[in-house]
Formats: structure tokens, C-alpha cells, sequence
């Protein structure tokens, strides 16, 4: 795992959000749109455990006052998320009360909303539905929104998301890896101080390169792994 200093600290992971406390340290911050007759919570409890989503927790917004489609999530990541080879398709599940309703998307790339208004059709209701969006003209995000209903008409109802996602697969999924799993096979680099810290790195060594391609450090990868970095 070559890392440069000084470097840009991404987030290397599959399973980004999915309303479980294992994956709450990928998100810098949370912005949920609602007013009384429109509420947002979360956690809620996952109304369908099934071979797609087996998780417990998910994303709920409740539709009443069906005039405000905008309704639903945004949130930021604690750092970009790196899009590479095995990272560029995001997939959210979706999961709304009338068949063919709309859902609506955003994507942030630093502060360009790269997707915007983004439309899916889910065409069955009280199901879950993967959708996916491909970011791979894109070198990293830094969030997304999910809008819980759509401009044109918003049905009223239960809506969920869960299970936010980056893999390799253009297709939609038909099973997931649960928030434990998927954290075992994601890679956190972030700085404290004067070090570099690798928290759940799934490979054996890690290297500290200098920006001249210089190694100034290597450990054996584990749990945990740092780095101080030469003054």
C-alpha cells in the first residue's frame, strides 16, 4: 500500500453507509430534509430482511404532504471516497410505497455536484431496489443525496434507503455484504497529528513513500498500522 507525503487521504471501501454503527465513521456529516407532515429518521428498522438487505438498520422518510419530493438524506464522507477499478459503481437501495415512483440522486465530487437531480424509476413498490450509478469518470466523491420522491408526483407512503455501496458490478446486486464484512475489506488512512494512521487494511505491508518515490517506512499491515512521519 504505497502512500506519498504529502498526500491527499481517501477513504478506500465498498460499504459506505448503511445506517449501522460500524459504518458511521465514513460520514462527516448528515443533513436530512423533512417538515412535520414529511419526517426523516434514522436508524429505522429495516421493514424487508432479505437475501438483498439482511441488515437492521436503514434510512426512512414518511410521505404525507406529498407536495415536497425533496424530502429525504444528504450526507457527507469524513473523507473522499477513492473511485478506482473495483470502486465505481454506487449502489443505494431503494425501497418506495407505489409502484413506478421516482427517486431522485445527487453526487458531490469535492464541491462540483458532479450528478444532480439524477431521476430512477423504481418500478416495484415494497421491494428492495438496487440502484446504480456509474462514477467512473469521476477520481472520488465526497457525498451524496438521496430526495425521497420525485417533482412530478410524490405518493404518499413509507420510503427507504439502505446500504450504500461502491463495487465493480454495472449490474444491480442480488445479495449484499453486511456492514461487518464490508468494513473488513475496507482500508481507513487518516492523519493524527504528525502520523499516518491504516485502520482495517487488507493487505500485508504497508510502504510511506516521500513525493521523490523515496521509501522512508514500511510495517506489516494489520488492524492497525501507523506511520510518523519525518519532520
Amino acid at each position: 500500500l504505497p502512500i506519498c507525503f504529502p498526500v491527499t487521504i481517501f477513504l478506500v471501501a465498498n460499504n459506505l453507509w448503511d445506517f449501522e454503527p460500524a459504518t458511521t465513521a465514513n460520514i462527516g456529516g448528515v443533513t436530512t430534509y423533512a417538515d412535520t407532515n414529511n419526517p426523516v429518521t434514522y436508524p429505522s428498522a429495516n421493514p424487508l430482511k432479505d437475501a438483498l438487505n439482511a441488515t437492521d438498520n436503514v434510512g426512512k422518510r414518511v410521505a404525507a404532504a406529498t407536495t415536497n419530493w425533496w424530502t429525504g438524506f444528504e450526507f457527507s464522507f469524513a473523507s473522499p471516497v477513492k473511485i478506482d477499478a473495483t470502486h465505481k459503481y454506487l449502489h443505494t437501495l431503494v425501497m418506495v410505497p407505489v409502484d413506478g415512483q421516482k427517486v431522485v440522486f445527487d453526487v458531490k465530487s469535492g464541491s462540483s455536484k458532479v450528478i444532480s437531480d439524477y431521476v430512477v424509476t423504481v418500478p416495484t413498490a415494497n421491494v428492495w431496489y438496487d440502484v446504480v450509478l456509474d462514477l467512473s469518470a469521476y477520481p472520488f466523491i465526497s457525498g451524496a443525496a438521496v430526495k425521497c420522491g420525485h417533482w412530478d408526483k410524490t405518493e404518499a407512503g413509507n420510503y427507504y434507503i439502505d446500504e450504500v455501496y461502491l463495487d465493480d458490478k454495472s449490474a444491480p446486486r442480488v445479495g449484499v455484504t453486511t456492514a461487518v464484512n464490508g468494513l473488513e475489506n475496507a482500508r481507513m488512512i487518516f492523519t493524527q497529528g504528525n502520523r499516518i494512521v491504516i485502520e482495517s487494511a487488507t493487505v500485508s505491508t504497508a510502504y510511506l513513500y516521500d513525493t521523490t518515490g523515496r521509501l522512508l517506512q514500511s510495517a506489516p499491515a494489520g488492524s492497525r498500522t501507523e506511520f510518523t512521519v519525518p519532520q
